[in-house]
């Protein structure tokens, strides 16, 4: 019994150290990555503090990764590449968004994978690029990154409450196109048509306009005038995706600045 119960001890100490190294070695890729050390470490560890923070609330990866060069022929791949190849992407569908920046050439994209894809789509993505955009030209790395994390949870949140970003439209620009283009354009058809009738004479009939025999009716048929159609607006989707390299479907967005 004695050496029973050492074995059984001797298998728990195993376990233990075994399992937490297997765990590790499937730790998610890193939230920030700072190749050219932009960021001093606290302020690096501050803002992954804050992006892990974003994935473990919401089951989403938020990564920003900032690197000095582009080894992808462009900025999207790059990103997308990142994206597949160090595995980020929570669950099944890898439901995640990553933003890559190079800052030696100052090209940028995001990268959406999964439900990520319409909770950041076309419109949110614009949303967090103008946001941030302001402190990248200053090479403020540090508030980009905080203003990034925020917007990002703040569209969540919005996708959660069944209401994901949409650009909001100016009423008064719609009112303005509505009333002023058909008034344009009505005018100018009829200056044109005016100008075309200055030759006008006025005749006493109408005799001269009818061609002769023209007037025999040799058969007949209705003709329907008038129809109803009833339409069903089929859901669109505001993001537009494409497949990477790997063949994975990534929505995105990219430029420079």
């Amino acid at each position: 019994m004695k050496k029973s119960g050492f074995f059984i001890l001797l298998l728990l100490v195993i376990c233990a150290v075994v399992f937490p190294i297997s765990a590790a070695a499937k730790e998610a890729p890193p939230a920030l990555v700072d190749v050219p050390n932009a960021l001093s470490s606290d302020e690096y560890m501050e803002l992954s503090e804050k992006l892990e923070g974003l994935r473990n609330a919401y089951g989403i990866d938020v990564a920003f990764i900032l690197c000095d060069e582009i080894i992808a022929e462009d900025a999207q791949a790059e990103a997308d590449n990142i994206y597949d190849s160090y595995e980020y992407g929570v669950g099944a569908s890898r439901d995640g968004i990553l933003y890559f920046l190079c800052n030696s050439t100052n090209e940028y994209a995001f990268s959406t994978c999964g439900r990520a894809i319409e909770i950041f789509n076309d419109d949110g993505l614009e949303y967090i690029d103008n946001a941030m955009l302001p402190y990248l030209k200053k090479g403020d790395y540090y508030q980009a990154v905080s203003v990034y994390a925020d917007k990002c949870e703040e569209l969540i949140n919005m996708a959660e409450n069944g209401q994901p970003y949409k650009k909001k439209i100016n009423i008064l620009y719609v009112i303005a196109g509505i009333i002023l283009i058909p008034l344009a354009l009505a005018l100018a058809f009829m200056t044109r048509k005016l100008s075309k009738m200055n030759t006008a004479v006025m005749q006493a009939g109408a005799a001269q306009y009818m061609k002769s025999g023209s007037m025999n009716m040799n058969n007949s048929r209705d003709i329907f005038l008038y129809s109803t159609v009833s339409k069903r607006e089929k859901p669109k989707s505001n993001s537009t995706t494409h497949t990477s390299s790997s063949g994975t479907t990534h929505g995105g967005r990219s430029g420079s600045f």
